[in-house]
């Protein structure tokens, strides 16, 4: 990921704050769900919603 990462980040620097805030927030949901997972409860990573103009 960091082959990857790295130069896209050197090319684009405007979007590291939020980059580095997905990161936090990828990391504490990931605990969460590691958390629940003890309890007896699969939590999925992955949630879609589909948004209508309803």
């Amino acid at each position: 990921m960091a082959a990857v990462f790295v130069p896209w980040a050197r090319r684009h620097p405007r979007f590291l704050p939020a980059f580095v805030r997905l990161s936090y927030a990828y990391k504490r949901s990931e605990k969460n769900r590691d958390k629940a997972l003890k309890d007896g409860l699969m939590v999925p990573p992955l949630l879609i919603l589909s948004i209508t103009s309803r």
